[in-house]
Protein backbone atom coordinates (compact mmCIF):
# COMPACT_ATOMS: atom_id res chain seq x y z
CA UNK A 1 0.00 0.00 0.00
CA UNK A 2 1.41 3.40 -0.84
CA UNK A 3 2.38 6.05 1.83
CA UNK A 4 -0.39 8.32 2.50
CA UNK A 5 2.23 10.83 3.14
CA UNK A 6 3.56 11.12 -0.55
CA UNK A 7 0.31 11.03 -2.36
CA UNK A 8 -0.81 13.98 0.09
CA UNK A 9 2.78 15.51 -1.19
CA UNK A 10 2.08 14.63 -4.56
CA UNK A 11 -0.97 16.34 -4.14
CA UNK A 12 0.52 19.58 -2.49
CA UNK A 13 3.25 19.53 -5.48
CA UNK A 14 1.03 19.16 -8.47
CA UNK A 15 -0.80 22.32 -6.89
CA UNK A 16 2.04 24.42 -5.92
CA UNK A 17 0.63 27.46 -7.94
CA UNK A 18 -3.03 27.78 -6.95
CA UNK A 19 -4.46 29.01 -3.98
CA UNK A 20 -4.13 25.17 -1.99
CA UNK A 21 -0.59 24.85 -2.69
CA UNK A 22 0.39 28.30 -1.74
CA UNK A 23 -1.77 27.92 2.13
CA UNK A 24 0.33 24.86 2.32
CA UNK A 25 3.93 26.24 2.09
CA UNK A 26 2.41 28.88 4.21
CA UNK A 27 1.43 26.43 6.57
CA UNK A 28 4.60 24.56 6.71
CA UNK A 29 6.57 28.12 6.87
CA UNK A 30 4.39 29.24 9.79
CA UNK A 31 4.77 25.48 11.84
CA UNK A 32 8.87 26.30 10.55
CA UNK A 33 8.64 29.06 13.26
CA UNK A 34 7.19 27.32 15.81
CA UNK A 35 10.63 25.18 16.19
CA UNK A 36 12.95 27.87 15.31
CA UNK A 37 15.05 29.83 17.41
CA UNK A 38 14.54 32.73 14.57
CA UNK A 39 11.24 32.70 13.69
CA UNK A 40 11.25 36.36 11.72
CA UNK A 41 13.17 34.19 9.24
CA UNK A 42 10.15 32.65 7.66
CA UNK A 43 7.80 35.75 8.12
CA UNK A 44 8.42 37.81 5.13
CA UNK A 45 8.21 34.83 2.81
CA UNK A 46 5.32 33.49 4.63
CA UNK A 47 3.48 37.05 4.50
CA UNK A 48 4.32 37.17 0.54
CA UNK A 49 3.05 33.91 -0.35
CA UNK A 50 -0.11 34.24 1.92
CA UNK A 51 -0.95 37.93 0.75
CA UNK A 52 -0.29 37.17 -2.72
CA UNK A 53 -3.42 34.56 -3.32
CA UNK A 54 -6.27 36.55 -4.62
CA UNK A 55 -9.25 34.90 -3.09
CA UNK A 56 -12.54 34.04 -5.00
CA UNK A 57 -13.90 32.01 -2.31
CA UNK A 58 -14.53 33.02 1.50
CA UNK A 59 -12.82 29.78 2.52
CA UNK A 60 -10.12 31.04 0.76
CA UNK A 61 -10.21 34.82 2.21
CA UNK A 62 -10.76 32.87 5.73
CA UNK A 63 -7.70 31.09 5.23
CA UNK A 64 -5.60 33.96 4.22
CA UNK A 65 -6.98 35.83 7.53
CA UNK A 66 -6.02 33.03 10.04
CA UNK A 67 -2.73 32.62 8.45
CA UNK A 68 -2.03 36.52 8.71
CA UNK A 69 -2.84 36.29 12.42
CA UNK A 70 -0.66 32.71 13.21
CA UNK A 71 2.06 34.35 10.90
CA UNK A 72 1.80 37.71 12.75
CA UNK A 73 2.56 35.45 16.15
CA UNK A 74 4.99 33.64 14.75
CA UNK A 75 3.11 30.85 15.06
CA UNK A 76 2.47 30.52 18.75
CA UNK A 77 -0.81 32.61 19.45
CA UNK A 78 -1.46 33.80 23.24
CA UNK A 79 -4.68 34.31 23.41
CA UNK A 80 -3.36 37.59 26.27
CA UNK A 81 -1.96 38.88 22.99
CA UNK A 82 -4.88 39.25 20.38
CA UNK A 83 -5.99 41.99 19.55
CA UNK A 84 -9.88 43.39 19.25
CA UNK A 85 -9.49 43.13 16.15
CA UNK A 86 -7.62 39.90 15.75
CA UNK A 87 -10.55 38.50 18.05
CA UNK A 88 -13.28 40.10 15.67
CA UNK A 89 -11.89 38.16 13.08
CA UNK A 90 -11.46 35.41 14.56
CA UNK A 91 -14.67 35.11 16.18
CA UNK A 92 -16.07 36.39 12.65
CA UNK A 93 -14.65 33.42 11.31
CA UNK A 94 -15.59 30.85 13.72
CA UNK A 95 -19.20 31.45 13.68
CA UNK A 96 -19.05 30.79 10.09
CA UNK A 97 -20.53 27.54 8.41
CA UNK A 98 -17.58 25.28 8.17
CA UNK A 99 -18.86 23.44 5.19
CA UNK A 100 -18.71 27.27 3.55
CA UNK A 101 -16.17 28.69 5.48
CA UNK A 102 -13.63 25.65 5.25
CA UNK A 103 -10.82 24.46 7.62
CA UNK A 104 -10.19 28.06 8.74
CA UNK A 105 -13.59 27.68 10.90
CA UNK A 106 -11.90 24.85 12.90
CA UNK A 107 -8.70 26.78 13.48
CA UNK A 108 -10.49 30.15 14.76
CA UNK A 109 -13.10 28.19 16.66
CA UNK A 110 -9.83 26.55 18.56
CA UNK A 111 -8.50 29.22 19.20
CA UNK A 112 -11.62 30.95 20.08
CA UNK A 113 -12.11 28.20 22.97
CA UNK A 114 -8.51 29.31 24.26
CA UNK A 115 -10.28 32.50 25.81
CA UNK A 116 -14.03 31.07 25.59
CA UNK A 117 -14.50 27.22 26.46
CA UNK A 118 -18.08 27.48 26.85
CA UNK A 119 -18.29 28.46 23.50
CA UNK A 120 -20.58 25.92 21.76
CA UNK A 121 -21.09 25.95 18.07
CA UNK A 122 -24.03 24.22 16.49
CA UNK A 123 -23.43 23.56 12.13
CA UNK A 124 -26.78 22.32 12.28
CA UNK A 125 -28.43 25.88 13.08
CA UNK A 126 -25.14 27.96 11.42
CA UNK A 127 -25.69 25.69 8.42
CA UNK A 128 -29.61 25.56 8.37
CA UNK A 129 -30.23 26.97 5.35
CA UNK A 130 -29.18 23.59 3.72
CA UNK A 131 -27.39 24.32 0.78
CA UNK A 132 -24.29 22.54 2.82
CA UNK A 133 -25.40 19.69 3.34
CA UNK A 134 -25.18 16.76 0.87
CA UNK A 135 -28.73 15.56 -0.05
CA UNK A 136 -28.95 12.36 1.76
CA UNK A 137 -31.56 10.04 3.67
CA UNK A 138 -31.63 10.43 7.70
CA UNK A 139 -30.48 6.87 8.20
CA UNK A 140 -27.30 7.36 5.86
CA UNK A 141 -26.58 10.74 7.78
CA UNK A 142 -26.89 8.95 10.84
CA UNK A 143 -24.46 6.36 9.85
CA UNK A 144 -21.49 8.69 8.28
CA UNK A 145 -21.82 10.33 12.24
CA UNK A 146 -20.99 7.04 14.20
CA UNK A 147 -17.97 8.64 15.46
CA UNK A 148 -16.17 8.54 18.85
CA UNK A 149 -13.44 8.76 20.41
CA UNK A 150 -11.64 7.02 23.77
CA UNK A 151 -10.27 7.28 26.40
CA UNK A 152 -11.08 11.56 27.06
CA UNK A 153 -9.19 12.73 28.57
CA UNK A 154 -6.32 10.80 27.52
CA UNK A 155 -2.82 10.66 28.26
CA UNK A 156 -1.20 8.32 26.15
CA UNK A 157 -3.49 7.36 23.06
CA UNK A 158 -7.01 7.43 22.08
CA UNK A 159 -8.57 5.15 19.76
CA UNK A 160 -11.09 6.81 17.30
CA UNK A 161 -14.38 4.50 16.97
CA UNK A 162 -16.40 5.04 13.01
CA UNK A 163 -19.10 3.20 11.66
CA UNK A 164 -19.32 4.46 8.43
CA UNK A 165 -19.63 2.46 5.59
CA UNK A 166 -20.54 5.50 3.36
CA UNK A 167 -17.22 6.88 3.54
CA UNK A 168 -14.68 6.07 0.88
CA UNK A 169 -11.68 8.08 2.05
CA UNK A 170 -12.03 9.57 5.50
CA UNK A 171 -9.18 11.77 7.22
CA UNK A 172 -8.58 13.18 10.25
CA UNK A 173 -6.77 16.10 11.38
CA UNK A 174 -5.82 17.48 15.35
CA UNK A 175 -6.07 21.54 15.75
CA UNK A 176 -4.42 22.87 19.06
CA UNK A 177 -6.17 25.86 20.97
CA UNK A 178 -3.59 28.20 18.81
CA UNK A 179 -5.53 25.98 15.72
CA UNK A 180 -2.37 25.11 15.03
CA UNK A 181 -2.33 21.94 12.89
CA UNK A 182 -0.64 19.35 14.80
CA UNK A 183 -1.55 16.08 13.38
CA UNK A 184 -3.01 14.15 10.18
CA UNK A 185 -3.85 10.69 9.15
CA UNK A 186 -6.35 8.75 7.34
CA UNK A 187 -8.72 6.13 8.51
CA UNK A 188 -8.43 2.74 7.59
CA UNK A 189 -12.20 1.58 6.28
CA UNK A 190 -11.41 -2.01 7.20
CA UNK A 191 -10.49 -2.11 10.61
CA UNK A 192 -13.88 0.61 12.12
CA UNK A 193 -10.78 1.90 14.39
CA UNK A 194 -7.92 4.26 14.63
CA UNK A 195 -5.62 4.20 17.31
CA UNK A 196 -3.63 7.26 18.09
CA UNK A 197 -0.38 7.94 19.53
CA UNK A 198 -1.07 11.57 21.48
CA UNK A 199 1.86 10.74 24.30
CA UNK A 200 3.92 13.59 22.54
CA UNK A 201 1.16 16.48 22.96
CA UNK A 202 0.99 19.09 25.12
CA UNK A 203 -1.31 19.31 27.68
CA UNK A 204 -4.74 20.76 26.46
CA UNK A 205 -7.78 20.62 24.64
CA UNK A 206 -7.47 19.77 20.97
CA UNK A 207 -10.16 19.65 18.61
CA UNK A 208 -10.24 16.74 15.91
CA UNK A 209 -11.56 17.25 12.42
CA UNK A 210 -13.20 14.33 10.69
CA UNK A 211 -13.13 14.57 6.92
CA UNK A 212 -13.51 13.61 3.61
CA UNK A 213 -12.31 15.62 0.39
CA UNK A 214 -13.97 19.10 0.78
CA UNK A 215 -16.72 17.80 3.23
CA UNK A 216 -16.63 17.86 6.74
CA UNK A 217 -18.26 14.65 8.84
CA UNK A 218 -17.98 15.61 12.40
CA UNK A 219 -15.52 17.59 14.79
CA UNK A 220 -14.50 16.25 18.53
CA UNK A 221 -13.09 17.50 21.12
CA UNK A 222 -10.04 15.58 23.30
CA UNK A 223 -8.47 16.56 26.29
CA UNK A 224 -4.50 15.58 26.84
CA UNK A 225 -3.67 15.16 30.27
CA UNK A 226 -0.87 13.75 32.07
Amino acid sequence: MKDSSVIIAQFYNSNKNNPVGIFNEVSDLINQMVGSNNPDEYFTQAQLLNESVVSNFIFEENTKQVNSILNNHRGRINFENLDLSEKAILENIAWQCAFKGGKAVFQARAIVWSYNASTIFNDDVLCNDGQYFRQISNEEFIEELALSLSPNPSSESITIFYNSPNLVNPQFEFFDCFGKKVMSGSLELNTFRKQVDISYLNNGVYTIIIYEGNRHIKSLKLTKIK
